[in-house]
């Protein structure tokens, strides 16, 4: 088989009807203002039977103020969604949710290199081996930058700040949908 890839906009693909076996949506559907379109478009341009992968940010509870506006859009969080409203989505889509994996540990593990990256960019300024100046960088960025980190760090740490990956399916013709049964196989609940 071979691979295909489209550029176009995820509202309206430019694909014919059931073209494709399979999509992955990596930390994207979180930035659809649409969402529930985004989802329509996929289920028809996939296959029966067709699966679909979605990884992405989830909020399970309110941001702090130092994420509001361009802070949580830049962020993947300005769209983000519960876990539980990303599978009510998915399925009222007309997709069986196949299984719910919660990635919160790589999402902090990721958010703590940032971290510490940022840390060591900032030292290698303090010892003269970089130029913040010449960059276009201001040490107020930096420091933002690592308060930023910090506040997410600890909002994945409670639970309120997630990253998980839904399996789902675009079901047969004679399989009823997860939104028509109210059933579903998920690994965990939502």
């Amino acid at each position: 088989h071979s691979g295909l890839v489209v550029a176009g906009d995820g509202e309206r693909i430019p694909l014919s009807t059931a073209r494709i076996d399979g999509a992955v949506l990596e930390c994207v559907l979180s930035l659809f203002i649409d969402k529930a379109r985004a989802l329509t478009e996929l289920k028809r341009v996939l296959r029966p039977g067709g699966r679909l992968a979605i990884s992405d940010v989830v909020v399970e509870d309110s941001l702090p103020p130092l994420l509001d506006g361009a802070a949580a859009w830049s962020c993947c969080l300005g769209g983000a969604l519960s876990k539980r409203e990303y599978v009510e989505l998915i399925a009222s889509a007309g997709f069986e949710v196949i299984h719910v994996r919660d990635n919160s540990v790589a999402l902090a593990a990721t958010i703590e290199k940032v971290r510490r990256r940022l840390a060591l960019f900032e030292m290698s300024a303090v010892v003269g081996q970089v130029r913040l100046s010449d960059l276009g960088i201001s040490s107020e960025v930096l420091e933002r930058g690592r308060n930023i980190a910090a506040v997410l760090i600890g909002l994945v740490r409670r639970g309120a700040l997630g990253y998980v990956l839904i399996t789902a399916q675009n079901p047969r013709a004679s399989t009823p949908s997860v939104a028509a049964t109210g059933a579903g196989r998920q690994s965990e609940s939502p």
